[in-house]
């Protein structure tokens, strides 16, 4: 998939990220044009976030999405 690290989503909970569409086996790759390589990135980036965040990243499939919202 030529993607240098990222998170990949096992399970989903209903909530602010199943709403914005994104979906079991996603891989983030960025959180607002920061790379995420571990779940600790993952939420020290969504933690203390607020207004807006854009979420990027790679579906298995090789699709590439892209995903904002507001917390």
């Amino acid at each position: 998939m030529k993607i240098a690290s990222g998170v990949k989503i096992s399970k989903i909970e209903p909530g602010k990220l199943s709403n914005a569409g994104i979906r079991e086996g996603f891989i983030i790759t960025s959180i607002d044009k920061k790379k995420v390589s571990s779940v600790k990135d993952v939420q020290a980036n969504l933690e203390t976030k607020t207004g807006g965040v854009l979420i990027e990243g790679i579906y298995s499939n090789g699709m590439r999405a892209y995903y904002g919202f507001g917390l």
